[in-house]
């Protein structure tokens, strides 16, 4: 395969899609692997056969001169490069779990037929880095028991989200308080999901106390159904745990399930989905429980 053969969503500097050739080792310097310029939830890397091949194993390794790798991913397959559904009704393929550790999966049974393979990373180690290789031949056939990306239960959900959040402006977005107040680099409008940047990547909260909150205030009163929460993109801070409470007109509250602590992050790129069933204008998030600092960003669906 050429570097020519292989594109990503993104690409760090100096770790271009063409240095994941598996086993790649670091030379004069350049990293031996690829790794997104500031990594989102739909990042992917993917590899241009030329002609519609059969995909029999596909391999994934970590970086070789740091300790960053992709942990769980899903594969897409395409035969335009435009339109790509993910592999195996969209199952979750495990990753290493340890430095220099090769992971091998049998793609044979699947039927895997398509001239392009996507991988898109969705839980790593560190930043999510890897090198891959497959083995495969040329060949025609369908590929059975895919998936589009809408139908997926998590980019299925990631997408609603992203979709609802694009409408919604900054000033819809408030908080308890900001950590730098006088410069705004961890402002609340930081806090849009994949929000990334070379400051920081998240709401901070200026104290780290259960008395913080973040809003949104939706203008009027709508059916909330879904909300989903990810850790600082910029460093390893996240909330562990939190409640919601709702308002038609800020300043009656009601709890979110009678006062439910939600499951939040473990990582600080993973993004954690939670239906829900609420009504309001405006929704508030409570941390309870943090890594570090309360870093958070979010959205919802309604």
């Amino acid at each position: 395969m050429k570097d020519s053969q292989y594109s990503a969503s993104s690409e760090g500097h100096g770790s271009s899609a063409g240095y994941s050739v598996i086993d790649r080792l670091q030379k004069d310097g350049t990293p031996s692997c690829w790794c997104p310029a500031y990594p989102k939830s739909l990042e992917w890397i993917q590899l241009d056969l030329g002609t519609v091949h059969k995909i029999t194993k596909l391999a994934v390794q970590p970086r070789e001169d740091d300790l960053q790798w992709v942990e769980r991913f899903k594969l897409g397959v395409s035969n335009d490069g435009i339109t790509f559904r993910l592999l195996d009704l969209g199952r979750t393929f495990n990753g290493p779990t340890k430095f220099y550790e090769v992971v091998f999966h049998d793609l044979e049974p699947m039927n895997c037929f398509c001239r392009f393979l996507r991988l898109y990373p969705l839980k790593s180690h560190g930043y999510p880095s890897l090198r891959w290789g497959i083995y495969g031949e040329p060949g025609e056939g369908e590929t059975p028991n895919t998936l589009s990306l809408e139908e997926d239960d998590y980019f299925g959900p990631l997408l609603l989200v992203q979709s609802f959040m694009s409408k919604v402006k900054r000033e819809q977005l408030s908080a308890s308080s900001e950590y730098d107040w006088a410069h705004r680099t961890h402002a609340v409008y930081n806090s849009f999901l994949d929000t990334v940047s070379q400051v920081a990547s998240a709401w901070v909260a200026a104290q780290n106390d259960t008395m913080q909150w973040i809003q949104i205030d939706l203008l009027q009163i709508h059916h909330i159904t879904l909300l989903a929460i990810q850790g600082r993109g910029d460093c390893i801070q996240y909330v562990k745990k939190f409640s919601l409470v709702v308002s038609n007109d800020e300043e009656h509250w009601e709890q979110v399930e009678n006062g439910r602590e939600f499951q939040g992050n473990s990582d600080q790129w993973s993004i954690v989905f939670h239906n829900l069933n609420c009504f309001g204008r405006f929704l508030r998030l409570y941390p309870s429980e943090w890594q570090e600092y309360i870093s958070l960003r979010w959205g919802i669906h309604a």
